[in-house]
């Protein structure tokens, strides 16, 4: 559970998965997050790769979850609008 500013909150379950090598020979990881948002809405987010920390997003990359470490936030939009964080 993380606390976020303005009075959020995001509720993530974790899932470990199999990787995989794709066709171009990089790794896919086989990870999932269930999401929750404190504005009702839930997501099941596949992992996808990171530099740095975890990251899951949808498939159109229109809503994206990162995690390191004991903070998170979400990125939304064509803008990556920011819109929970901390």
């Amino acid at each position: 559970r993380y606390q976020c500013q303005q009075n959020k909150t995001m509720v993530a379950d974790y899932y470990d998965g199999t990787s995989r090598v794709g066709p171009d020979g990089r790794p896919i990881p086989g990870g999932r997050v269930l999401l929750q948002l404190s504005d009702g809405r839930r997501f099941s987010l596949p992992q996808t790769l990171s530099g740095s920390g975890i990251r899951y997003a949808d498939s159109s990359e229109s809503l994206v979850f990162w995690s390191k470490g004991d903070t998170a936030f979400v990125e939304e939009g064509p803008t990556k609008a920011v819109t929970y964080r901390d």
